[in-house]
């Protein structure tokens, strides 16, 4: 039966660079890191052992997740990561902390009103300030580390403030790690600058992925496993649903095994593509299924035509 987490491997560089951030953070030497990688090739993982690791050292671990669907919410990612911190305290020090330099992100926290100023949704730089402040104050008591997976998916205030942050952790207890998609956005690429350490995980060797597929089959023969590989890429979420899914089929990991591998394709995959694209709209889910049809070199015409949708 497979494990639900296998073992992470050829991850030790970029552990190693957690590692040493975590215990920078300790001398107040804070830093900001970005793991960046495309969909499935372990960016959560990592993130999740450094705040394995950021606990064991003794840092408060706050997390946060952007969400596809909350990305309008403002400063949504910032209030999974601060409100914690500050629920956890009392009434008094919370109205303590928030009437001093953090006072311009006290309207949004839920502390006294502050005088007239922008709208709750705006990056300014009174909130981003009064944030900074707050967390700088919070990690005097105790070193942070704020962890945030998925910041594509960030509301565009919650990205500016990562941003203001990581290019003033000089001196702060705090660490910000941050799991992203390469995608080309402005925000993104600014927090990938020069000012953080960026950590690309790449997909697995031919020898890893077929370890873990040995793992998962014992005896597997040398054409199952290949195909294995062959079909993910070396991309560890794939193989790690490809795998489920040959378990839950009953597949023998023999050469005629290797033939059902190259007709399933990860079950998980599938359905996370489907409902990405069926919430585009309903459009959206006939031109790609005309496209699955007529294969990659698809004229955009002929899809549309297919699917009985207009070219518009």
């Amino acid at each position: 039966m497979l494990e639900t987490a296998p073992p992470l491997l050829e991850r030790e560089d970029e552990l190693a660079r957690i590692e040493g951030l975590v215990g920078g953070a300790l001398e107040r030497r804070g830093a900001l890191a970005v793991v960046t990688g495309h969909a499935g090739v372990g960016k959560t993982r990592l993130l999740q052992q450094g705040r394995e690791l950021a606990a064991e050292a003794g840092l408060t671990v706050c997390r946060a997740r952007g969400s596809e669907i909350e990305r309008e919410f403002a400063f949504g990612v910032v209030r999974q990561l601060v409100d914690p911190l500050l629920l956890a305290l009392g009434a008094e020090r919370r109205a303590e902390l928030l009437a001093g330099p953090a006072a311009g992100a006290a309207p949004l926290l839920g502390g006294a009103v502050a005088p007239a100023g922008p709208a709750l949704t705006d990056a300014s730089f009174a909130t981003l300030h009064g944030l900074y402040w707050l967390l700088a104050t919070l990690a005097e008591q105790a070193p942070l580390a704020l962890v945030a997976d998925d910041v594509h998916w960030a509301d565009e205030p919650s990205l500016r403030f990562l941003d203001f942050l990581g290019r003033r952790l000089d001196g702060l207890a705090v660490l910000v790690l941050a799991g992203a998609r390469p995608e080309p956005d402005p925000l993104l690429e600014a927090l990938a600058d020069g000012a953080a350490a960026v950590l690309r995980p790449q997909p697995l060797s031919p020898t890893a992925a077929g370890a873990l597929v040995e793992r998962a089959f014992a005896q597997a023969a040398p054409a199952f496993v290949a195909a294995c590989v062959e079909a993910t890429g070396g991309n560890p979420f794939l193989l790690g649903e490809l795998l489920a899914g040959l378990a839950a089929e009953g597949v023998r990991p023999d050469d005629a095994g290797r033939d059902r591998v190259r007709a399933l394709g990860p079950a998980g995959v599938r359905r996370s593509a489907a409902a990405r694209v069926r919430r585009i709209s309903p459009a959206a889910a006939c031109l790609a299924a005309a496209v699955a049809v007529l294969g990659p070199s698809a004229d955009l015409r002929e899809a549309a035509a297919l699917a009985g949708i207009g070219e518009g």
